[in-house]
């Protein structure tokens, strides 16, 4: 059993060990560890408001005349990073808990004078989200597009692009992409590419692996782009779909020959 942590106050920005006593606002919060799955329960003044299998305070601060305390939960697992949630303290009136919200990606965070905005990054593949929580709690999610810059070959050519999404963000480059891979294939490269990946250059080549999250034994991408001669070069596997690799290998740029060795050996099957 997991000794009793008290607390007499929540410092911003800083999260704390479990389990959790606090005195905040003239109300009592506590989080509990419960059997038998070790879950977390939420309680304000004595009352259960939330159970999840991690549960984090965060954050706490006043907006107007309404303080709150931002924590976190999660279901357990890696495959979706944590969910925030606001607890509301308003005079005379009941604790209130607005959220967890309903995210997959990393939420970013950003306190302001009279809000606290919770935004996850668009992607290429995926929409990104905007909640924006005031005193009255969260009005109506939005939707954030993916933006699309112009001058990819210059960005490459300075080695200015440090991951494979990064690529799709360019359109140019993104359109040289999806000529290599055909329409058809594009969209399997998009997934694979905005997944792990690792990225290096040689002079003005740019030579990025990735693979799918969560299913890297069957998605892998090798990407190879000329900034100099705006050549491209991709090799692809994508689940039980045919293995591409355009153009044939010994047309490959000769600083890419070994990686692209290497990238078959592992995932040729």
């Amino acid at each position: 059993m997991r000794a009793l942590l008290i607390v007499l106050c929540l410092v911003p920005g800083i999260a704390f060990a479990k389990p959790v006593k606090t005195e905040l606002f003239g109300h009592t919060i506590e989080i509990k560890e419960v059997p038998p799955d070790d879950d977390d329960q939420l309680f304000v003044d004595g009352k259960l408001l939330l159970t999840k299998h991690i549960i984090d305070l965060d954050n706490n601060g006043r907006i107007g005349a309404t303080d709150f305390v931002i924590g976190s939960s999660s279901d357990g697992g890696n495959a979706c990073d944590e969910s925030p949630f606001v607890l509301r303290f308003t005079a005379n009136q009941p604790v209130r808990l607005d959220g967890p919200l309903n995210n997959c990606a990393i939420v970013k965070q950003t306190i302001e004078p009279d809000r606290i905005v919770f935004e996850t990054a668009p992607r290429s593949t995926l929409r990104g989200h905007r909640w924006t929580w005031t005193a009255n709690g969260f009005g109506p999610v939005e939707d954030l597009k993916f933006q699309t810059a112009a001058k990819g070959w210059d960005a490459l050519g300075r080695g200015a692009i440090y991951n494979t999404e990064e690529l799709l963000g360019y359109a140019e480059l993104a359109k040289a992409l999806k000529a290599a891979v055909s329409s058809a294939r594009y969209p399997d490269l998009q997934w694979t590419l905005s997944g792990l990946g690792k990225v290096r250059y040689d002079g003005k080549i740019f030579i990025g692996e990735a693979c799918q999250l969560h299913n890297c034994s069957t998605t892998a991408a090798l990407v190879v782009m000329d900034a100099a001669t705006k050549r491209v070069a991709v090799a692809m596997r994508y689940n039980d779909k045919p293995l591409l690799i355009v153009p044939a290998d010994a047309k490959w740029p000769a600083e890419a020959q070994k990686d692209l060795e290497k990238w078959r050996r592992d995932n040729v099957r």
